[in-house]
């Protein structure tokens, strides 16, 4: 279950570094790998964390859908685009380019959130988010 909120905050981070990204093509002097982040924001590192995810999911220790959160080509443009930001390959990509992996990041945001809520409404535990009406 803590592996869904680790992977919640990861993509949170890499959302605010992708805005970082957006805001380099209008200054040049905002570099986001310059920029300190409590995790390591690379495609090898999200590989690393959705395998550790679906091993969990097929332990049953919590409900994950990861395969359905996003498209294999979507996937596949995130981990290009974070890639490149974190090596400063700015040159194969654009602004519009890291405005749709934020777009892959915010669908990964939500997906997350909803499998956290089935977790919780599978082990018992009452629906913070109903008695709020956050969702």
């Amino acid at each position: 279950m803590n592996l869904l909120y680790d992977l919640r905050d990861w993509f949170y981070e890499c959302d605010r570094f992708l805005f970082l990204a957006e805001v380099h093509y209008q200054r040049d002097n905002v570099i986001p790998s310059e920029h300190r982040f409590s995790h390591e924001l690379t495609s090898s590192r999200l590989d690393d964390m959705l395998c550790l995810l679906r091993d969990t999911g097929k332990e049953g220790k919590c409900c994950v859908n990861s395969e359905t959160w996003v498209t294999k080509d979507e996937l596949s443009v995130l981990k290009k685009i974070l890639d490149n930001v974190s090596s400063g390959k700015w040159d194969d990509m654009d602004a519009e380019c890291v405005a749709k992996a934020k777009d892959i990041v915010r669908k990964f945001v939500n997906a997350v959130n909803g499998d956290i809520i089935r977790t919780n409404d599978k082990k018992g535990y009452p629906s913070l988010y109903d008695t709020c009406r956050i969702i």
